[in-house]
């Protein structure tokens, strides 16, 4: 069963890195302003490396440790936010939130697998 997931969330995680990968190059040749083509380009980046750690055992660990650093440092980059730029919305939940995303992007990134493993 579990393999049978993997390969799943792999197969979609390709899909739509292939789907934003469309779009930048779609925005490119309708002549969209110069820094969104690059921007979704960019973004694929992150569906593709969930894709290659779902299906590929080989680099799993090395892409694993590079999903959970990207994570940490947006993570830590939106609590820093949510202080210096304070929204009544947010509250303490949703600080203790985002501390414990980065708490736990930073332990993927630490060890190089799957917390379940």
């Amino acid at each position: 069963m579990r393999s049978n997931l993997t390969l799943v969330a792999g197969v979609l995680a390709a899909l739509i890195s292939g789907a934003l990968l469309l779009l930048a190059a779609f925005l490119a040749m309708m002549g969209a302003d110069a820094r969104q083509p690059v921007l979704f380009a960019v973004i694929s980046v992150f569906p593709l490396l969930i894709a290659i750690a779902c299906l590929s055992a080989k680099h799993r660990t090395a892409a694993l440790r590079i999903v959970g650093c990207i994570t940490a440092v947006v993570m830590a980059g939106v609590l820093i936010n949510s202080f210096v730029n304070p929204d009544v919305e947010i509250g303490r939940r949703g600080r203790g939130l985002y501390f414990a995303m980065c708490i736990g992007a930073a332990m993927l990134a630490f060890k190089g697998r799957w917390p379940s493993s």
